[in-house]
């Protein structure tokens, strides 16, 4: 892995926001079936399996919960390497603040939770009331509810997955920033992200005056995002 294996638990969390999307479906669709073509509900049954699975769920939201707010972040171990022309600086990538895999069970549970108060509240409306129509409706405000979890997952896994670049602003001031710097021309860049909130830049500098590795990661240290930097010095055309 080129810079850790951290996008491993966000290709787990942007799966999970797929099969959650898939479950919302399949209950719309259900949900839709019923409420046309009604079927016989074994209400007791159907309450006990109902909440057996509510407290299994609220018993795995406990433990995730759990682990989420006492896990320890891992600890970076900041190196760096370079020769004449290049800068290196990696940080080893942190899971404890955001672990979107973690984030993804936990969702889940809670979807699956929510679902199972719905179907219970439901399900002993119908019974005693004779509201069978009640029981499909709700699942359809389930899975809606579901669906725009799913949705806000997906928004925050697939554009790390998919390399998004890095704010414009944000941007701009890293070339501001090398720019301002005696004579520096930046000839190229390019910044992604490789984990939540967590980038790596690539930067070609044409210069007269080239200087040491650890001088532009200076430069650069402002920027607290970055944690990955490669920096290529060339000399300016005509400059032996």
């Amino acid at each position: 892995f080129a810079f850790s294996s951290a996008k491993v638990g966000l290709l787990g969390s942007f799966a999970s926001a797929i099969a959650l999307g898939m479950v919302a479906l399949i209950m719309q669709l259900e949900a839709l079936q019923r409420l046309y073509l009604p079927l016989e509900i074994h209400f007791d049954e159907a309450i006990a399996v109902a909440c057996f699975g509510l407290g299994i769920n609220l018993l795995s939201a406990l433990l995730l919960g759990h682990h989420d707010h006492h896990a320890a972040p891992a600890k970076a171990h900041p190196h760096s390497h370079g020769h004449a022309h290049h800068d290196h600086s990696h940080h080893e990538h942190s899971h404890g603040q955001h672990d979107h895999n973690l984030k993804a069970a936990y969702l889940h549970v809670i979807a699956d939770a929510f679902t199972s108060i719905l179907a219970i509240a439901a399900l002993l409306i119908g019974k005693y009331y004779g509201y069978l129509w009640l029981d499909p409706v709700i699942a359809m405000v389930g899975s809606l509810v579901i669906a725009r979890w799913s949705y806000g997952l997906i928004k925050e896994s697939a554009p790390i997955l998919l390399d998004e670049s890095i704010e414009l602003d944000y941007k701009a001031a890293i070339i501001s920033q090398l720019e301002n710097d005696a004579d520096n021309r930046v000839a190229d860049i390019h910044v992604w992200s490789v984990g939540p909130n967590q980038y790596a830049v690539i930067v070609a500098l044409v210069t007269d005056f080239p200087q040491q590795p650890a001088y532009y990661k200076r430069l650069l240290s402002q920027f607290h995002k970055l944690k990955h930097i490669t920096v290529e010095v060339n000399l300016c055309p005509g400059d032996s």
